[in-house]
């Protein structure tokens, strides 16, 4: 399963950026690793990636160079697993993408699960559930809550920045590689947000608002 899948997740995530099929951004071998009990993945973490700082965290990606390093715990190693892999892969080639560049805190919270998800669509009973509390989530509040301005997106917030992003690229997808591509070469988020889509932090919080049925939506 696995072994099928990593390929996969380039095969799609390569035509979105405009490169070739069969290269990849991340040279040399995936090192995956899942451990049935929490403390083997800390002692893991700890004595073998020298990763002091691994906290209460349940998944770390770890990639320089040639490197590329998984680690997670996971007993079932079912299809969850496999989205946590594909969600790690992500991450670490639109980083290494291009430039190291750091991109926007929500877009970078969000574009590894909606890559992911091209890979591994969910079924249309889930994808309904997470639109539906999201979007009530945003009712409630009137707002983003400020997560165009996070410096720090938490797991909680994570499905609105992914979201986010699948909106954007439901929108335009040329216009987001392109936006990709000039967050990397150094322009301003807000330069390159108005560059490809034509959005403000404004706008952008009213049109994905109203595609989710709650006008008026401020950021």
């Amino acid at each position: 399963m696995f072994s099928q899948f990593i390929p996969a997740v380039f095969r799609s995530m390569n035509p979105q950026f405009g490169i070739p099929i069969n290269e990849t951004v991340l040279p040399g071998k995936a090192v995956i690793a899942f451990f049935g009990q929490r403390e083997a993945y800390a002692a893991f973490e700890k004595d073998v990636m020298k990763n002091p700082t691994y906290g209460t965290s349940t998944g770390m990606v770890h990639f320089s160079g040639q490197r590329f390093v998984y680690a997670g715990v996971d007993k079932s190693l079912d299809i969850s697993s496999v989205r946590s892999i594909g969600w790690a892969i992500a991450g670490g080639y639109t980083n290494r993408f291009y430039s190291n560049v750091t991109l926007p805190t929500w877009f970078a919270a969000g574009l590894p699960g909606a890559l992911a998800d091209t890979v591994l669509p969910r079924d249309e009973k889930s994808l309904r559930h997470g639109k539906e509390s999201i979007a009530s989530s945003i009712r409630r509040s009137g707002s983003l809550n400020a997560i165009l301005d996070a410096t720090n997106i938490d797991g909680e917030r994570e499905p609105l920045a992914k979201l986010l992003v699948q909106f954007l690229i439901a929108r335009d997808s040329v216009a987001a590689t392109q936006y990709v591509r000039d967050l990397k070469s150094g322009q301003e988020p807000a330069v390159a947000l108005q560059n490809n889509f034509g959005l403000t932090h404004e706008t952008l919080a009213m049109e994905f608002g109203r595609a989710l049925g709650v006008p008026n939506v401020r950021p």
